[in-house]
């Protein structure tokens, strides 16, 4: 470090190298899984689904899935087969799934070979079920699935390969196939981040669609339960890649490794870092990975010091990207990120250790104009979790395409190691805001016919109006409210609109964003069954606290019953005195669906 600080500030300069800077430029940047591969086609990462951030209400019966590896092998289905899209399964660490019935599939184009050196992976839950239960069919033979006795298996090569050390469960797990066309134990079975098994199966030459689940009506196979993320690679991942991307997995999905789960970041006591987990490591000089960014905007890369068995994640904590935090921040820094990530940099003994430092890069697309001398790296040196009193890195430079780089950032004391935060500041929010708009939108039925819609921004640069949208089959949408922008880019707003006749059953609503220049984008929808009854529940989904708003006093008895009829709340009985507002608390209640029973009719609860 060139170690200069500006007077009244608490800013230090990064080294540069003008030759590092030539030959980061000119790289892409590994998107794949964990940081694994690259999600341009370029790589040889031959298709990559995942459920989370596909566009699906929960509950819809999914018809296309797109495909991340960049190849365009998306998924389709139709009818009876399309499974259903789950938006936020408990299982999986709120993560969306796929919930497979028997014969329900999602079929691809892409035809792969039984013969080819490949390697697969997928989480997944598995529900007993009679017959064939195939989880992917690849190049005309069973790839992986479960036999009926609940252990994995595959029809590779014309004949079973049986894995009784790690049976299929109804939790989620990653199972990871390493095949390879020559050799002996050529078939190499991972469970959980563990070898379970070798096998040497017989090499094919068979070719055919590749699909995921059930092989449809008449097909003569089926599937029961939930596939959250899939991939193939058309080559052996390396010992290093297939630990990044289990570790990767293992955090997004809350999975528990069996061997080498490295990364700590994801536990509760560290504050769940769960998010866009990608990494580096080395096993020996011909088995490593150098250089990752996968799914988030942060990639390392070029470790000075990153010897045999040593690896180093990265992860974030969920929240906005959005640098609207402006009270834990240095002297001279006027916002962060309010999103911060954590580092972990272990050896295989899961012990910390220390892999040199590091050149690093931000993909700030989307976050508005950029100024690269406003922008600090912010380091929690300390651990305390606090910024403030840490000194920021400036020297970040623009690379071109919205991306920012800070070289030879310190990997010691003074800089990134085992378990510490970091996150991105500017020293000027009118010239470098790094903004997001938009940081809550919902909608709460109020009473029978009227829907409150409610959204908040954090800061509006360039931002003229909203247009409200509402659709009663998510398709055709009609605008309904219009209201001019009332932030700024340093401020943020309310906004509150009571959609007051609304039929009863589903609707649903986006936000249309127009900018000064008329750049449009569209807000996430939101979804709410409008009631038919006297009784209205909100918010809905629920986290903790619901209100129940009881608008007759000839309700009767009013019951709270889990998905399979069990009471598990009992409510009493209103009259024409009470209030019309009850608040229960529901946060020692499991995930799942509950109903409110009462004789106006009944209302279904998601609790998350």
């Amino acid at each position: 470090m060139l170690g200069r600080s500006i007077r009244g500030s608490r800013i230090r300069y990064g080294a540069l190298s003008w030759l590092a800077l030539l030959h980061l430029s000119c790289v892409a940047a590994q998107t794949g899984p964990g940081g694994v591969g690259r999600s341009d086609g370029t790589s040889a990462l031959e298709f990559w689904y995942v459920a989370t951030g596909a566009d699906f209400l929960d509950g819809e019966r999914v018809n296309a899935l797109p495909d991340r590896s960049g190849n365009g092998w998306d998924l389709f289905a139709s009818g009876t087969e399309r499974p259903r899209f789950e938006l936020a399964n408990t299982g999986a660490n709120q993560q969306s799934t796929l919930a497979f019935f028997a014969n329900e599939e999602l079929e691809s184009a892409y035809q792969g070979n039984s013969n080819e050196t490949m390697t697969f992976g997928i989480v997944l839950s598995y529900v007993p079920n009679p017959g064939l239960k195939i989880a992917i069919q690849h190049g005309g033979r069973n790839t992986i699935s479960v036999d009926p006795n609940g252990f994995y298996r595959d029809y590779i090569g014309g004949s079973n390969h049986v894995s009784t050390s790690a049976p299929a469960t109804a939790g989620f797990s990653l199972v990871t196939r390493r095949i390879s066309n020559s050799g002996a134990d050529r078939l190499r079975y991972y469970t959980n981040g563990i070898l379970t098994d070798v096998f040497t199966h017989t090499i094919e030459n068979r070719v055919s669609n590749t699909w995921i689940g059930g092989h449809g009506d008449g097909g003569g196979t089926g599937y029961s339960g939930s596939i959250a993320e899939v991939y193939k690679f058309s080559r052996l991942i390396n010992e290093a890649e297939r630990i990044i991307i289990a570790n990767y997995l293992s955090a997004k999905y809350a999975i528990t490794l069996d061997d080498y789960d490295l990364y700590v970041g994801d536990e509760i006591s560290r504050g769940n870092y769960d998010f866009d987990v990608a990494g580096i490591g080395r096993i020996d000089a011909a088995t490593l990975q150098q250089d990752a960014r996968g799914t988030g905007i942060v990639r390392f890369r070029n470790p000075t010091d990153l010897d045999d068995g040593e690896f180093l994640f990265w992860g974030h904590d969920g929240a906005d990207p959005g640098a609207y935090e402006t009270a834990d921040v240095p002297a001279g820094v006027e916002a962060r990120m309010v999103r911060t990530w954590r580092i972990s940099e272990r050896d295989l003994s899961n012990a910390p250790t220390d892999v040199g430092n590091l050149d690093m890069e931000w993909d700030l697309s989307g976050l508005g104009p950029v100024t690269a001398g406003d922008l600090l790296l912010l380091i929690d040196t300390d651990n305390d979790g606090n910024f403030s009193d840490e000194v920021g890195i400036a020297g970040a430079v623009a690379l071109g395409g919205n991306t920012y780089a800070f070289f030879d950032v310190d990997g010691g004391a003074t800089g990134l190691s085992d378990d510490r935060r970091f996150t991105l500041a500017t020293v000027d929010r009118v010239q470098t805001p790094l903004p997001v708009v938009l940081t809550s939108f919902r909608a709460d039925a109020i009473a029978k016919g009227e829907v409150e819609l409610t959204w908040e921004t954090a800061s509006e640069p360039e931002h003229r109006k909203f247009v409200l949208e509402r659709a009663l089959k998510a398709r055709d949408w009609l605008p309904i409210y219009e209201v001019l922008a009332a932030g700024s880019i340093m401020t943020g707003a309310r906004y509150r609109y009571l959609d007051p006749d609304v039929a009863p059953g589903p609707a649903y609503y986006r936000l249309r964003q127009v900018d000064f220049d008329g750049t449009v984008t569209y807000s996430e929808v939101v979804a709410i069954d409008t009631p038919t009854s006297a009784l209205v529940v909100a918010p809905n989904p629920v986290h903790d606290w619901l209100t129940v708003f009881c608008s007759r006093a000839d309700l009767g008895a009013i019951t709270l019953s889990d998905a399979f009829g069990r009471v598990v709340r009992r409510l009493p009985e209103p009259t024409a005195t009470d209030p019309p507002l009850l608040h229960l608390d529901l946060s020692d209640l499991p995930g799942g669906i509950y109903y409110f029973r009462s004789r106006a009719g009944n209302v279904r609860v998601v609790k998350h």
